[in-house]
């Protein structure tokens, strides 16, 4: 049981994070890597923020802690990264009272989208939009050869939107269905759908799919961004991009699935590679 004084909470001992050199905590909600450095402690989150890989079996020199995995590398004191492909990770303020460590819980508004972040933060958001457009529209045509795909009609609507929800798992099934899947999901949102059901929809065609850890990171940072989002005519296009994007990597192999199902089986004690 956690010990709360202000809005610090007791994690450790001195002395067990000394004497190990790094230490990992899981205490209401977060996974903390504590490091021990000189005569400091620095608790970060253990997430690698790349790919989710443990940090506190990376290695720590000149309070800069790299990753065992792919080798990010982190200022322990801010969390900040000294590589391009990797986010910052998240740190904690530390205080030392009688020999125990206390971190600094207090929660922060998790970064959703790094775009949208920055709109909200810049004095001049249409200024911004325009820089943001005018490089997109760059990479797209001169780099990728793609055009712009246009926001569906507000004004396609059905009267019964669940029977669009039914047929967007099949849509997925095909190749090149992005453009319908995309159409698909507009319709189902303008026609009135709720987008709780759109949302566990979505999430169930990424569960089907194969998929790495940075598709899992798209479509979550997406259904963030909806969230503040959802109540405003801005919200929708987040989804239609997400349906968008899953159609764009659909059908996989799906063999993920397969080995899930084995494991399942396995679990159960079934005899699957006897003769019966």
């Amino acid at each position: 049981m956690s010990t709360t004084t202000d809005r610090y909470v007791r994690v450790a001992t001195l002395t067990e994070v000394q004497t190990t050199g790094s230490l990992v905590v899981a205490i209401e909600g977060y996974t903390l890597g504590l490091f021990s450095q000189g005569d400091k402690i620095y608790a970060v989150d253990n997430r690698c923020p790349h790919m989710g890989f443990p940090l506190h079996r990376g290695t720590v020199k000149d309070c800069i802690l790299t990753c065992d995995w792919h080798h990010a590398r982190f200022d322990l004191a801010s969390g900040g990264t000294f590589d391009a492909w990797a986010d910052d990770v998240r740190s904690f303020p530390v205080l030392i009272r009688q020999a125990e460590v206390w971190v600094d819980l207090t929660p922060q508004t998790e970064p959703q989208a790094h775009l949208h972040q920055g709109l909200r933060r810049v004095a001049s958001s249409n200024l911004l939009r325009g820089v943001f457009d005018a490089a997109m529209s760059i990479y797209l045509d001169r780099y990728l050869n793609i055009p712009p795909a246009r926001l569906p009609d507000p004004a396609d609507t059905v009267e019964n939107p669940d029977l669009l929800l039914k047929e967007l798992p099949d849509l997925l099934d095909r190749q090149q269905q992005v453009n319908a899947a995309g159409k698909l999901v507009a319709r189902y949102l303008y026609s009135g759908g709720k987008p709780e059901r759109l949302l566990a929809m979505l999430g169930k065609l990424l569960l089907r799919e194969d998929r790495d850890f940075h598709t899992i990171q798209e479509v979550e940072a997406a259904f963030r961004q909806y969230s503040l989002l959802r109540e405003t005519p801005a919200g929708v296009p987040v989804l239609i991009a997400v349906a968008r994007y899953l159609a764009a990597h659909a059908p996989t192999m799906r063999s993920q699935g397969q080995i899930y199902e084995m494991a399942t089986r396995l679990h159960r004690g079934d005899r699957v590679f006897e003769d019966t």
